[in-house]
């Protein structure tokens, strides 16, 4: 069984590193953000945690980009070359990816 870390310490948690994700369960900490900051700015980027939410962004392409890229820490240190080309990353039809 992994740990939970104490959602009173999410301040603390980098939750952009992976090994976090491997080795504590992360639930207390989701259910704590959907329930009292569902949007939430961390400190390099935001976190979605309601449904509702999450479909505003999803749905919304003009408002809510993903062409930058996405945040995985081996991509913080320059550009993203999948930006716009992954399905994780893509908003629909755009330039970077004319054929979607």
């Amino acid at each position: 069984m992994r740990p939970a870390p104490d959602p009173a310490g999410i301040d603390e948690l980098d939750l952009l590193d992976p090994r976090l994700h491997a080795a504590c369960d992360l639930t207390p900490v989701w259910r704590w953000l959907r329930a009292n900051d569902p949007v939430r700015r961390h400190e390099r980027f935001w976190s979605v945690t309601r449904h509702e939410d999450v479909l505003r962004v999803v749905r919304d392409p003009a408002a809510f980009t993903s062409l930058q890229g996405n945040m995985l820490r081996t991509l913080l240190r320059g550009h993203d070359p999948g930006a716009g080309r992954m399905l994780v990353v893509t908003d629909g039809r755009t330039p970077a990816c004319a054929a979607c």
